[in-house]
């Protein structure tokens, strides 16, 4: 598995849609994570990761604070088998390797 955290803009690299196709054909689910607010006026490519996150056999997140992102972080550890651990000062970030 892979989390992707983001703040939706695809500025370089290769676009969503591949991103997703060639991890499908890998079979690595992608989780990704939009952060940020949505900027007015314009949109945050909150539905590219949705697409990506889907079509990988992900699940797709959004987090528009410090606290979202901590339950998000809480529930991607969960669905990896690790335990659900929060707080910044636990390093909830980390994931570690997981071997399937």
């Amino acid at each position: 598995a892979t989390v992707l955290l983001s703040d939706a803009r695809n500025a370089t690299g290769r676009r969503p849609d591949e991103a997703a196709k060639a991890a499908a054909d890998l079979g690595v689910p992608v989780a990704t994570i939009s952060y940020g607010t949505t900027r007015s006026g314009g949109t945050t490519g909150e539905e590219a990761l949705a697409d990506l996150a889907e079509t990988s056999g992900g699940t797709a997140y959004t987090a528009a604070s410090s606290a979202e992102l901590e339950d998000v972080y809480a529930d991607v550890r969960t669905q990896l088998g690790l335990p659900a651990q929060t707080g910044w000062g636990r390093a909830a970030w980390q994931f570690g390797v997981v071997r399937a």
